[in-house]
């Protein structure tokens, strides 16, 4: 009967796993392609469509980020194609599978009741459904991490093989999947080691661990020179990570888990309280407190120091590193908070000693974390390339110039090119020439006079192109000037060669009434303080890859 009972049980959680599973893909799903490719998912493009293995390289070590995800996305597009939908169906696949993980972690922790709720807590958590709709690595970071913390809590209970060689693989994978993998592993196998030798003492499997141990660091040993040689590459060129951070953004990360808000917003200060309120419920009742047996008991009271260990240690020692290294990354945090912050609310919730304890709190994650699906797709941080190109589609003309400020790579001009259906040329302008003449160098080169120009700004704060353009002497007219998200969007247009000659002799008058004679026909009766003559010819610039149309060219 007891045997029934509990096939009947286990069939149920895994019909309950289904649904928690389809809710999440759906939530996924659900507007994955309402906004745009923006920077990073470009670079995730340009390194998985590497045609050899020497520019899959070369093009990685442009960025900081190691190479196993990619190394997936480039299988995943060879097969289904490079679409919108395929480059990010596959972070939709992670996301749900990262789902899973958080279900083996949190049973194993605490039952099958403690899984379904960690693993529908993780199903409709923000940053975990927001970052399952771009092609980056971090679902793939959820799940790993998530896996990390399975094999090391099965280690600690029963010190078999799969669960030392899962553990090495999955932390290695962590490392090879992006670099905060490293803090994560080594901070979760602290707590794991310290938990083993609280539990059991002298009989603590030191053997076991440090297998783990020196499997990891064989595994990781031969990615060491490259990341060395990314530092070296990219670091000095990024510019939008904070240096130094403090104890503010330690807090941000936690109540980021709901929503990516302002530290100090009232969904914030909610946040952080509904962390504390979990941790005191998970402290006052243990995880398993209804197991009969008493080996699952000795474990109960080990799970409440093993989840804080999991969601604290590894969070600072990345914010140690930070302090030393002086680079944090934002809600990039987030992929190795997400899994440890699911196991602590659903675990909360599963072992709260009364029933109305448990709706409240219940019903607290829910609200703030619908809440917080809402407001990120309100407010997503990725640019609008694709309004961009089609504002630029509505109001061309075939021999304007499109010129994009880029960075590490280029990609900016690709990604606008893909989105882009005209005739003009694209160019890139490096953000780090800061030369005031050699910008002007560039534009003399690619802009005839004449023509119009769109210069499209992505973030690029420094590139002195605005001032440039828009100096006294440069006679150029800004037609339209639109402000997208993360994109600042201008049109110029600068006077004829024609218009100039027959402004020159005006010039050489030196009145007031001289200077007032000289108008342009291309704008208007706005006057100008000095109409210059192109002293020598247009050199042309020849494009560096094959287009579609001949007419159209593209120097990325």
């Amino acid at each position: 009967m007891a045997e029934a009972d509990n096939r009947k049980a286990r069939s149920h959680a895994w019909l309950a796993l289904l649904a928690i599973a389809a809710l999440a893909a759906s939530l996924r799903l659900y507007g994955m392609t309402a906004t745009s490719l923006w920077g990073d998912e470009a670079w995730s493009l340009a390194i998985a469509s590497s045609s050899s293995v020497d520019q899959f390289t070369d093009t990685l070590l442009k960025t900081l980020n190691p190479p196993l995800y990619y190394m997936l996305l480039a299988a995943w597009i060879h097969v289904l194609g490079s679409s919108d939908v395929v480059l990010r169906s596959l972070s939709v696949v992670l996301g749900v599978g990262a789902v899973l993980t958080t279900y083996a972690a949190g049973s194993i922790l605490g039952g099958r009741r403690a899984g379904l709720l960690c693993a529908a807590v993780m199903a409709v958590m923000p940053p975990a459904v927001y970052f399952s709709q771009e092609a980056r690595m971090y679902p793939l970071v959820c799940l790993l991490s998530a896996a990390v913390m399975y094999f090391l809590v099965r280690l600690i209970k029963r010190k078999d093989l799969p669960a030392m060689v899962g553990a090495t693989l999955a932390g290695a994978a962590l490392v090879y999947t992006h670099y905060y993998g490293a803090a994560f592993f080594l901070g979760c196998l602290a707590v794991a080691s310290v938990s083993i030798v609280f539990r059991e003492g002298r009989q603590a499997p030191w053997k076991e661990l440090t297998a783990v141990l020196f499997g990891f660091g064989l595994l990781c040993a031969p990615w060491v020179p490259y990341v060395f040689t990314q530092l070296h590459r990219a670091l000095g060129e990024v510019t939008h990570l904070a240096a130094h951070p403090g104890v503010f953004h330690l807090f941000a990360s936690v109540t980021r888990t709901f929503a990516y808000v302002p530290g100090m917003s009232p969904h914030a200060l909610l946040a952080m309280l509904t962390a504390g309120g979990a941790l005191v419920v998970l402290y006052a009742a243990p995880l398993a407190r209804n197991h009969a047996a008493p080996d699952e008991r000795e474990v109960s009271r080990h799970s409440f120091w093993l989840i804080v260990g999991f969601a604290s240690l590894p969070l600072l020692i990345t914010w140690g590193v930070s302090q030393v290294v002086g680079v944090w990354t934002g809600s990039r945090v987030l992929s190795i908070t997400a899994a440890p912050m699911a196991l602590l609310l659903g675990s909360a919730v599963a072992c709260a000693p009364h029933r109305l304890l448990t709706g409240a709190l219940g019903a607290v994650i829910i609200a703030q974390c619908a809440y917080g699906n809402c407001y990120m797709r309100a407010h997503p941080h990725r640019e609008q390339w694709r309004e961009a190109a089609a504002l630029i589609d509505r109001f061309d003309r075939p021999n304007d110039v499109i010129v994009v400020t880029t960075g590490r790579g280029k990609v900016l001009p690709g990604l606008l090119d893909r989105y882009y259906s005209g005739q003009c040329a694209i160019y890139g302008l490096d953000r780090n020439l800061l030369d005031p003449a050699a910008v002007r160098e560039f534009l003399s080169d690619v802009w005839p006079r004449g023509e119009r120009l769109w210069l499209v700004l992505s973030h690029e704060k420094n590139s002195p192109v605005l001032n440039v353009i828009q100096r006294p002497e440069a006679a150029c007219h800004a037609l339209m000037s639109v402000k997208l998200r993360g994109i600042q969007l201008f049109l110029f247009e600068q006077p004829s060669e024609t218009a100039c000659r027959a402004c020159q002799p005006v010039w050489d008058t030196p009145t007031r009434a001289g200077r007032a004679a000289c108008r342009s026909p291309l704008a208007g009766r706005r006057e100008h303080r000095f109409c210059p003559v192109a002293r020598r010819p247009r050199r042309g610039i020849p494009p560096i890859a094959p287009r579609r149309d001949r007419r159209r060219r593209c120097r990325m």
